[in-house]
């Protein structure tokens, strides 16, 4: 293993359809771009994918870690960059 990263092969992370609009939103305003529903349904294993890199098992515990984060903006953008 390389890092802190430890992704299982064949996981997912399950987005419920309030983590889907907070994704839309958190996006929205970081970039100024609109993903609608089909989009982000593509996107669900990519997200998926990052929230593995970065250790998390739902999208809910990631957006409340972006909250309490003081490298929130760097965090977004890498997402943004990631998706």
């Amino acid at each position: 293993m390389v890092g802190k990263e430890k992704v299982v092969e064949n996981t997912v992370v399950r987005l419920s359809a309030a983590d889907m609009k907070l994704f839309q939103d958190l996006i929205r305003d970081h970039s100024g771009i609109h993903l609608d529903e089909i989009k982000c349904n593509s996107l669900i294993p990519v997200i998926s994918r990052y929230l593995l890199k970065k250790n998390f098992n739902s999208f809910g515990k990631y957006y409340r870690f972006l909250q309490q984060d003081r490298h929130y903006e760097v965090e977004v953008r890498d997402l943004i960059l990631y998706v």
